[in-house]
């Protein structure tokens, strides 16, 4: 099956974690910023470093704002539903920047779990999946 040159979303999935980024450049770049509790979210690049790959198609990596993760079932589930309302979706195309092993051992000395981000920059990335009316409206868009 031939990758979409230009994604809606790419995702990618380590250690039993998965996150999910909409490409800049992709129908879902962006969702009406919401407030839950004192933070305000909204699934968007800020600090965004994509590239071409070898093969040309774009990458991201090292993403320190708007990563969207939840549960491999949740996560899963979404991206089946992003198709399913025609959004291109591809694999392998993000840094998981919470799962620990490909920049840096899974534990520190202590037996803490490591990550190349510091906890605060790990909170602002642990944000809610889009609903549904959120995806329906990014297509009417």
């Amino acid at each position: 099956m031939m990758r979409a040159q230009n994604p809606d979303v790419v995702y990618n999935q380590n250690n039993g974690t998965l996150a999910v980024w909409p490409t800049h450049t992709g129908r879902l770049a962006q969702f009406e910023k919401r407030t839950k509790g004192d933070e305000e979210r909204s699934w968007v690049f800020a600090d965004a470093h994509p590239f071409i790959d070898d093969d040309g198609y774009e990458r991201i990596d090292h993403i320190t704002r708007g990563v969207v993760c939840g549960t491999l079932a949740e996560g899963y589930a979404f991206l089946d539903q992003c198709r399913e309302l025609g959004f291109t979706v591809q694999s392998g195309g993000g840094f998981v920047p919470f799962s620990n092993s490909q920049r840096r051992h899974a534990t520190d000395a202590t037996g803490k779990p490591m990550s190349d981000y510091p906890e605060t920059e790990l909170r602002l990335m642990r944000w809610d999946l889009p609903t549904q009316a959120d995806l329906e409206m990014a297509r009417m868009a």
